[in-house]
């Protein structure tokens, strides 16, 4: 029988060797580090985690190019380029995250916290963006955080400020929510493009809240669900029958299905129960002809 993973068990080898030359770096490598062993996020494969980590450090560059260094643009210039980077990677975050609509499980969270180390990693004087840290403590929309933030509503410090207790942080792994801290960047980057100005023309930003707005939308990501039902563990019931349905042109008998597929979430829906291996089996068929799924059995 071929069952589709809702977490990804791939692993990469052991954390690469650190040049002794970079010590500042190491430390904050194995900052992040810790981060990533003590998580206990609902879904995640603490292996896979610690996998995704090495990925992030064991590479020779940066997670994304650094700005060349061109005489001949002004200072003001440049960092106008690294403002709209900064923000690029920001919307590529929340998009990841789902702009924090749900529970991150999984390959979404493992995803979501690899992009989140590696732009911090990023921020500092020698990653990719030189004056990365400066703009996100400093420059406007990113020094202090917007009113209607809701998860962390005592947070007064920067965009910078708010990130390192996640990054580097040494309390218990329980206080930490990536779903939580994605939708407080949701906010705070779409707070951050409206404040940038003449640095954004108006197509450039209504782009980039459209990436954000889209990524959270539940009726998108319900769509997306019904197309690919094992992308992602169900959220609610109508979703947890979506998900036997397609089980049932997975399983090979309906023992397997019963055991693998339907009895996963009889407890949380018991509705589940009235679901029958036949019934399913005509609505899988039925969904393959319509080419409702966008992964088939091979």
């Amino acid at each position: 029988m071929k069952l589709p993973s809702l977490i990804s068990t791939s692993h990469s080898s052991q954390i690469s060797h650190v040049p002794k030359s970079d010590k500042k770096k190491e430390g904050l490598f194995s900052k992040i580090k810790n981060v990533y062993n003590s998580s206990v996020e609902m879904g995640k494969n603490s292996r896979l985690l610690r996998g995704h980590f090495n990925k992030v450090i064991s590479s020779n560059k940066p997670a994304s190019p650094a700005i060349p260094n061109q005489p001949q643009l002004n200072a003001s210039t440049l960092k106008n380029k690294q403002v709209m980077n900064i923000i690029e990677r920001l919307v590529d975050i929340v998009e990841t995250g789902r702009g924090g609509m749900r529970t991150l499980q999984g390959e979404q969270f493992n995803e979501t916290m690899t992009k989140l180390a590696a732009f911090y990693i990023d921020l500092q004087p020698d990653g990719a963006f030189s004056s990365g840290k400066i703009i996100t403590q400093n420059s406007k929309g990113f020094c202090r955080p917007p009113k209607d933030m809701v998860n962390q509503t005592k947070e007064k410090g920067s965009l910078y400020d708010f990130m390192t207790p996640y990054l580097t942080r040494n309390q218990d792994s329980e206080n930490f929510c990536l779903q939580n801290v994605t939708s407080d960047l949701h906010k705070w980057t779409s707070y951050i493009i409206e404040k940038q100005g003449h640095r954004l023309s108006t197509e450039k930003a209504s782009e980039f809240l459209l990436r954000m707005n889209q990524a959270a939308d539940p009726e998108i990501t319900r769509a997306e669900f019904k197309q690919n039902p094992a992308s992602r563990p169900p959220e609610d019931q109508e979703e947890a029958i979506q998900f036997i349905y397609y089980m049932a042109g997975q399983c090979d008998n309906e023992s397997d299905w019963v055991n693998f597929a339907r009895d996963m979430y009889t407890d949380e829906y018991p509705q589940l129960k009235n679901v029958t291996y036949n019934r399913a089996r005509e609505i899988y068929d039925k969904n393959i002809s319509l080419e409702i799924y966008k992964i088939t059995r091979e």
